[in-house]
């Protein structure tokens, strides 16, 4: 079985980071992200911020969307956000159908740097 790689990448700042993730997010995979995630958290009890730009995501499938959802759950206990920056429109459909979209806050891409 071939079985595709997710790519994740961190960013961490004093209150927030930045998490890219690209690939496929599946039962394969999507316990690579929790782990990432979650890593950010460990002692922390302040509010703390996860961007996490899924502009990359190819697929996403329900144990994807329940690592997120678990994240969020984590986050908020602390008073923090997980935040879903740049889904593709796909990703977005799926969030509107299961309505995760009203649970996420959810951010466009940002904008490119002049050059």
């Amino acid at each position: 079985m071939d079985l595709v790689d997710v790519d994740i990448k961190v960013d961490v700042a004093h209150d927030d980071a930045i998490v890219w993730v690209g690939g496929v997010l599946d039962l394969y995979t999507a316990s690579r992200l929790r782990e990432a995630m979650l890593e950010l958290l460990v002692g922390r009890n302040d509010p703390f911020v996860i961007i996490l730009d899924v502009s990359a995501v190819d697929f996403i499938d329900s144990t994807g969307l329940g690592v997120l959802v678990a994240v969020l759950k984590r986050l908020r206990h602390i008073g923090g956000d997980l935040v879903v920056r740049a889904p593709s429109p796909s990703l977005r459909r799926l969030l509107a159908v299961t309505r995760l979209d009203t649970v996420f806050t959810m951010e466009a891409a940002p904008d490119p740097a002049p050059a």
